[in-house]
């Protein structure tokens, strides 16, 4: 039997073949709404994503982890070091027992934030505007019971 580590970051296998690990799936496995949905209610495949997933960290805390980004030796201060990235959307699952586990994807795209209007509003908007518009969609390729 196989067990995740907690604290570190997560290694990619495109593969999918070894546990604990996570890959980036064929956008076309997804519906998302089409150029007419509003009209016709139609979805269509997805071709491609906005963001790039570049990493994912399991960890446990005895304490609630808010700012992941900014933490020393992170994913983020990895990629935005002199001349990389520096726009990033973390998506940080928590599930506070005794312990706060923490899920986080770190995401980031080639495009500058203000050319993209609605992904800036988002971005810029309070807790309440972005929580009546974000939509999580996981996708499980494998499930390992531990």
């Amino acid at each position: 039997m196989v067990t995740c580590r907690y604290g570190t970051t997560l290694p990619n296998d495109s593969s999918c073949a070894s546990p604990c690990t996570w890959a980036t799936v064929d956008p076309s496995s997804f519906l998302i709404h089409g150029p007419t949905y509003l009209q016709n209610n139609q979805k269509v495949k997805a071709t491609s994503t906005l963001m790039k997933l570049v990493g994912a960290d399991w960890l446990s805390s005895n304490k609630r982890e808010d700012d992941l980004g900014g933490q020393p030796g992170s994913i983020v201060q990895e990629y935005a070091a002199p001349g990389g990235r520096d726009f990033f959307f973390i998506v940080n699952i928590q599930v506070p027992v005794l312990t706060t586990y923490n899920l986080a994807f770190y995401y980031t795209m080639d495009t500058p934030l203000e050319i993209i209007p609605l992904l800036k509003r988002f971005v810029q908007g309070d807790d309440a505007y972005r929580n009546s518009r974000f939509k999580l969609i996981p996708y499980i390729l494998k499930f390992l019971q531990l």
